[in-house]
């Protein structure tokens, strides 16, 4: 019984320094829906994708491998923030457009824990955060490219569909731009 009562006061000791409960309720309720928006983006995206593929596989591991480099290159290096974030979507944002919603999803999970463990520690619920919000910027780029490049077909001559699949981009990363914001 000693043992328990001792993990609980441990725990009870963290809890109350947590960060998170310090911000304003709203805060808490913006964060708590973001997080869930997303968890449940990935789990209806999981449902509704094919098996995985080993060439989606290898490409999604390629610019995710890239993007662990950078975050290297970055710890060693002492890049600004501004600089940071550019970068980065550099490898993630090519996933988003290349591969399956899922994928999307996913593609600032790894960064962010090799950001934790390698660059700075910081209060855990901001890296989650940061993960859900990218996510769901990576999926509205998803859903903008596939819907728009529906609606321009693959008809037309070979300049015709390029420029079209050029704007569609574009378009897809102001999307980014604005759920991210």
């Amino acid at each position: 019984m000693n043992a328990w009562c001792t993990g609980v006061r441990y725990l009870a000791r963290h809890w109350t320094r947590c960060e998170l409960l310090r911000l304003p309720r709203w805060m808490i309720g913006y964060v708590a829906v973001t997080v869930a928006a997303y968890a449940v983006a990935v789990v209806v995206a999981g449902a509704h994708s094919t098996a995985p593929r080993p060439a989606d596989i290898a490409l999604f591991t390629g610019l995710i491998g890239c993007g662990l480099i950078t975050v290297e290159m970055t710890r060693r290096q002492g890049q600004s923030a501004l600089m940071i974030t550019h970068v980065f979507g550099i490898w993630e944002l090519p996933v988003a457009i290349l591969l399956p919603p899922v994928y999307a999803l996913l593609a600032p999970v790894p960064r962010l824990a090799a950001a934790q463990w390698r660059i700075r520690k910081i209060e855990p619920h901001k890296r989650v955060f940061s993960a859900a919000a990218l996510g769901l910027s990576y999926g509205s780029v998803y859903l903008t490219f596939h819907l728009l490049h529906q609606v321009t077909g693959e008809s037309g001559p070979i300049s015709m569909r390029s420029a079209w699949w050029v704007l569609t981009v574009c378009i897809s990363f102001c999307a980014y731009w604005l759920v991210d914001g």
